[in-house]
């Protein structure tokens, strides 16, 4: 496990959800990441893992969060 943690909402810090995310064997394809979000669990496909992925770096990168 990569992240287990509440997280609060930045609006109203009365908010929150627990937020796992890790990689798992599973599934069929070998080791995959997984996102749990509160009550939802997802098992993600690597191309869906890798866009995913992305996407957060990005965002990460345009906020200046990975400096």
């Amino acid at each position: 496990m990569y992240l287990e943690k509440p997280i609060a909402d930045a609006l109203d810090r009365k908010k929150s959800v627990l937020v796992e995310i890790g990689t798992t064997s599973v599934g069929g394809e070998g080791p995959q990441m997984y996102i749990n979000f509160g009550d939802h669990s997802l098992l993600l496909s690597h191309d869906d893992a890798k866009e995913f992925s992305d996407a957060v770096d990005r965002i990460a990168s345009y906020l200046g969060y990975n400096r």
